[in-house]
């Protein structure tokens, strides 16, 4: 080999978590916004991956935060430090350009990764910082780059679960303080609470009868289409749900002519249908919390990152989604149907921006929030009439096949199938359909080949 050729060498990886950060050395970390604090020309991050450093500054449970100003020289107000407690968080300084690009872009509790950060003693504190310089050969080059939870970047999903596992221990630590403190203070708070009960107790009940009041007045001919719920793609043809369900186009021929029905296939469809029944059977439910990092982990392979216990967000970036189910069946002028027979139904799921276009509503803790409730109420009111009152008013009693009960009006609405892939064994077409006849074809689509359940979801429908 010539002596002017030089074999290549593979550029060393620079990433370290912060308990192996070492001084003097340049690192890159990912790691998640605890704190900004922006000054001038620099901006400081306090980041944590969750390990622990025995260099760096000791975050107490009653610490506001040095917020860059180490010996409290200013007046400003302090905010109360957020957590993770302990020596997890360091202070890194952003210089131009990654300074602009933070501001604009990197906001708390975001996950980032951080390149080429110098680990060095504070100047006046002396415990563990880490800056980051113009890049000295290309100055706009940029060492910040914000990460996005459904990349499933490993070094993120590590971070995630020491950040979960974290949390998961000082929460029942803050539980059995908490039960100690409700021992102590006992008979008063339990005379407040029974006072709360009797208030929401009484409080549906006027809901339910302004509702009762308005269904008195409006009885919708049984066929006609509803006018106050629009969907898209009017040149679309619609479908029963029986001709949905048994799609021939799901029927295929494999090599030596072996003929096999596909679990799914990803089509949309219209149809004119009423509701008939919902779940959760609560208004109340029909928003859920959703923490995007409990979504990441739960896709891993083994699937053992999470238990059951993990269903409620502990802290981070909780959002709120819509997630509901419709039961409907055919309705509409010009559907025949023989007396006496049962006719199909389709389990319509409801949630994401699709619900959102729906109802015109952001999700939000609807038992914290009585007037989105109220909202929701009317517009549901509007897709199904009095079907929740007749629900609730006798839950035992409540019979979704009383046809002559049923009076809401149809609607036309979009239908996306998809498929879902499950746990284990593959779940049985009858999950999906509950009211068809065990032995109609339908039904016999219960092999267990790809590990697919079929579903449909309402899409492009509005409520107006």
């Amino acid at each position: 080999m010539p002596s002017s050729i030089q074999p290549t060498t593979r550029k060393a990886d620079k990433f370290r978590l912060v308990k192996d950060a070492e001084y003097g050395s340049f690192v890159d970390i990912v790691g998640q916004v605890v704190k900004t604090f922006s000054e001038y020309e620099k901006l400081l991050l306090y980041v944590t991956d969750y390990t622990q450093n025995k260099n760096l500054f000791d975050y107490s449970f009653d610490n506001d935060g040095r917020d860059g100003d180490e010996f409290n020289y200013s007046s400003r107000s302090k905010r109360k430090w957020p957590g993770p407690y302990g020596r997890m968080t360091i202070q890194v300084t952003l210089w131009e350009p990654h300074s602009n690009f933070a501001r604009d872009n990197i906001k708390e509790d975001d996950f980032v990764l951080l390149r080429n950060v110098h680990i060095k003693p504070g100047r006046s504190s002396g415990v563990m910082e880490g800056a980051l310089h113009t890049d000295r050969q290309f100055h706009a080059k940029v060492g910040v780059s914000l990460l996005d939870v459904n990349e499933g970047d490993e070094r993120l999903k590590g971070l995630v679960r020491r950040k979960l596992e974290y949390w998961r221990k000082l929460k029942g630590r803050l539980a059995i303080e908490d039960g100690k403190r409700q021992l102590s203070d006992g008979e008063g708070s339990g005379k407040k609470t029974k006072k709360n009960k009797r208030q929401r107790k009484n409080k549906p009940q006027r809901v339910n009868n302004q509702a009762e009041a308005t269904t008195t007045s409006v009885r919708p001919k049984r066929d006609e289409l509803n006018p106050h719920v629009r969907s898209n793609y009017l040149a679309t043809p619609t479908r029963t749900v029986e001709q949905i369900l048994q799609n021939e186009s799901h029927w295929n021929v494999g090599p030596g002519g072996i003929q096999y029905r596909m679990p799914f296939q990803n089509l949309k469809y219209r149809a004119s249908v009423r509701v008939v029944d919902f779940f959760p059977p609560n208004l109340e439910d029909f928003a859920v919390p959703y923490n995007p990092e409990y979504a990441m982990l739960r896709d891993t392979v083994d699937g053992s990152d999470l238990s059951d216990s993990d269903e409620e967000p502990i802290i981070g970036q909780q959002i709120w989604e819509w997630r509901f189910c419709l039961l409907v069946e055919d309705g509409g002028p010009g559907i025949h149907h023989p007396p006496g027979q049962r006719r199909q139904r389709l389990k319509l799921f409801v949630t994401g921006p699709d619900a959102v276009f729906l109802l015109s509503i952001d999700p939000v803790n609807l038992r914290k929030n009585p007037d989105v409730l109220a909202s929701l109420r009317e517009k549901l009111f509007i897709l199904w009439g009095d079907l929740e009152e007749r629900k609730n008013s006798n839950s035992e009693m409540f019979n979704p096949n009383d046809t002559a009960a049923i009076n809401a009006k149809p609607f036309t609405c979009c239908i996306k199938e998809y498929g879902v892939r499950v746990a284990f064994d593959c779940a049985d077409e009858n999950d999906e359909n509950d009211d068809a006849d065990e032995n109609d074809e339908n039904h016999q689509e219960t092999s267990n080949s790809f590990c697919w359940e079929r579903r449909f979801r309402m899409f492009d429908t509005r409520v107006m």
